[in-house]
């Protein structure tokens, strides 16, 4: 399963910006939807571009977080230099026999306050 990164922070879906972006961040992403890891990272934007706000800038995730809310975020909706053409995506490796419940899963929920 793949596509473009979108969070829900604050009561408003964005995208997230490229700065820093590796592998890492993609691994946490995957496992807080449920999947095993990142098969990929997807930078600038391979899914198209978002509109509206870019609510992460700057994810710095040591790679063992349970969710991408735990990860360090230097700019929880202050993505000042970044635009949509650096939004980012995931390809995530589906568990076995959760391939149904996988085609399912779009978009990262994380109600951060």
């Amino acid at each position: 399963m793949e596509g473009r990164l979108e969070v829900h922070y604050d009561g408003v879906w964005g995208t997230a910006c490229n700065k820093n972006w590796d592998k890492k961040d993609a691994d946490v992403v995957c496992r807080t939807l449920g999947f095993d890891r990142a098969t990929a990272k997807n930078c600038c934007p391979r899914f198209g571009e978002g509109n509206g706000s870019i609510v992460v800038d700057d994810a710095q995730c040591n790679g063992n977080e349970v969710s991408f809310s735990f990860c360090k975020i230097r700019g929880w909706g202050l993505a000042k230099d970044c635009t949509h053409a650096d939004d980012v995506g995931v390809s995530c490796e589906c568990k076995i026999g959760l391939l149904l419940f996988c085609f399912f899963i779009f978009k990262v929920f994380l109600n951060i306050q």
